[in-house]
């Protein structure tokens, strides 16, 4: 049985869902490109990590690893009035993972790199401030740039602009953003909303070379028909984040005619 949206599937975007979601995103993609990519380049999974304090790590999507502590160099301290105790920091990792395109002849030179936002990337906070970071960094590069958004929570953060992107598509749920290597503040964008299909898009590679297409809406169905999901999503609670009234009544009717309420 195959998800009852049309699109994105809203009830996986609960964080008790999304890191495993995320997580088949971004194989299911890099065993699509190197079905699609031509002779000479290959995609790759690659993992930045952030580390962050204890209190700032509510990052339901992706795993937490303790570092181990560096072991406590005896310190000789002069005693006056109320001596500390000296204690170690508690400090946690966090994989971010990712994909990027390479040539075989240059592997060093990133081609393309292709992020599936997760909730640490749109939530204040060290994961975010990295990943912006990284974002504009590559904005100024000469590697292409493609952003896949499917989460309504958070802060927008995809280098399209809300303001744009509001002003073409007005109300918008999901978004792909592509930024082309050498174009400036241009980006290409397609946004969704829930009761549509979720787009292909072109993965840009090399002047020489055409651009190859990504089925994100094909990824997407991959993922669940291979996950738990027709035995986990809870269809007859509402999703989270909520959906606005109009988009309720909506997903009422299409999952009441499925016989999922």
């Amino acid at each position: 049985m195959p998800s009852p949206f049309p699109g994105m599937d809203p009830y996986l975007e609960d964080p008790a869902h999304w890191r495993g979601v995320h997580a088949a995103l971004i194989v299911a993609c890099y065993e699509t490109l190197n079905a699609l990519l031509p002779d000479g380049f290959i995609a790759r999974i690659e993992e930045r990590l952030t580390i962050l304090t204890p209190e700032r790590s509510i990052l339901p999507d992706v795993s937490v690893h303790r570092v181990a502590p560096m072991p406590a160099v005896p310190k000789t301290v002069a005693v006056i009035g109320d001596a500390p105790a000296r204690v170690r920091a508690s400090l946690l990792e966090v994989p971010q993972r990712f994909i990027e395109i390479v040539s075989l002849s240059e592997p060093e030179e990133i081609i393309t790199a292709i992020e599936f936002l997760s909730l640490s990337n749109k939530t204040p906070g060290d994961g975010r401030e990295e990943y912006v970071r990284k974002q504009q960094r590559l904005l100024r590069s000469s590697t292409h740039l493609l952003e896949i958004d499917l989460l309504r929570a958070g802060r927008h953060t995809v280098a399209a602009t809300k303001e744009d992107l509001e002003a073409i598509f007005g109300h918008w749920d999901y978004v792909v953003s592509l930024h082309r290597a050498g174009e400036g503040a241009e980006c290409d964008a397609w946004a969704r909303t829930l009761r549509q299909v979720l787009p292909t898009v072109p993965i840009p590679l090399t002047a020489e070379v055409p651009d190859v297409r990504l089925d994100v809406q094909a990824l997407l169905d991959h993922v669940w028909d291979h996950g738990p999901f027709r035995k986990t999503l809870a269809y007859r609670d509402q999703p989270f984040p909520p959906l606005n009234e109009e988009d309720t009544a909506w997903a009422d009717a299409l999952l009441k005619a499925r016989g999922l309420r």
